[in-house]
């Protein structure tokens, strides 16, 4: 069958100021605020993997830094459990809700092992790439735009003895996109060996530790950056000094009205 190939004359919008656009950072703040907010640009965009012993604050880190970058940035948070209501606005999306988006767009591009097709191999490609179509030009462009994704468990969605479920294969499709989405992914997990290099690990150019001081409610954060985004360039494959953050998590945010990021989640037990 011959394929028909046109000359056309579509083009994207040159118009789009959206493009390249930074994030929309709160005006009016204080200079310790504004020193904090130099620093977390730098790991505004990308994949980090978070780990950490069991009770080290990987969680604790994990949500201040979503909370903070959703009121002094602006932007959509995306998470895969419920937080406690002094949270505030968020998207929920666990791994079921991944496999309904998946088997959605299966549907929606008539995938019926790509018009007969037996050919599995071809069928797992097309579903990958109809996945990027959504991200970029779909309902998924809306969703994960400048967001940041937290995913409090890893091996649900990229465990590497299962590299073909479908779960990996939408992290693994995200990670092929997050610089055109402007998206930061964080995830927590005890041990990265464990998870799918092609799923994730191979786009975690941010790595973060997390370990308890000895000081009741106060976690120790080290933030790796082998990579820097801006709004419109990736430097990767370097070796930024890291950062070093101390999370309390028992202290009262005046962004928070007064709550603690202890009130933001539970810190123990989460429920899925």
């Amino acid at each position: 069958m011959a394929i028909d190939i046109k000359e056309r004359l579509q083009f994207a919008d040159d118009d789009d100021a959206e493009e390249m656009g930074d994030f929309q950072i709160r005006g009016g703040l204080p200079w310790a605020v504004e020193k904090q907010i130099e620093q977390l640009k730098t790991i505004a965009r990308g994949y980090m993997l978070i780990t950490g012993e069991p009770g080290g604050g990987k969680d604790l880190f994990a949500v201040s830094t979503a909370a903070i970058f959703k009121y002094y940035f602006n932007r959509r948070v995306i998470l895969d459990f419920k937080p406690k209501r002094a949270f505030g606005a968020y998207t929920l999306l666990d791994s079921p809700m991944i496999v309904g988006i998946i088997e959605k767009l299966a549907k929606q591009y008539n995938v019926q092992g790509v018009e007969g097709s037996t050919d599995n191999k071809e069928f797992k490609q097309f579903m990958e790439e109809a996945t990027k179509k959504w991200l970029l030009e779909g309902e998924g462009f809306v969703i994960f735009n400048k967001a940041v994704y937290y995913i409090s468990e890893l091996k649900p969605v990229a465990y590497n003895r299962n590299p073909m479920a479908r779960t990996n294969k939408f992290i693994g499709s995200l990670g092929t996109v997050w610089r055109h989405l402007d998206l930061l992914l964080m995830g927590t997990h005890v041990y990265a060996n464990e998870l799918d290099v092609k799923a994730f690990l191979q786009y975690a150019k941010l790595r973060t530790f997390c370990k308890q001081t000895l000081e009741q409610n106060v976690i120790r954060a080290k933030v790796h950056r082998g990579q820097f985004a801006g709004p419109d360039f990736v430097v990767s494959n370097i070796a930024i000094k890291p950062l070093v953050f101390y999370v309390d998590g028992a202290k009262p945010r005046d962004f928070l009205d007064g709550k603690r990021f202890f009130d933001l989640y539970r810190t123990k037990h989460m429920k899925f």
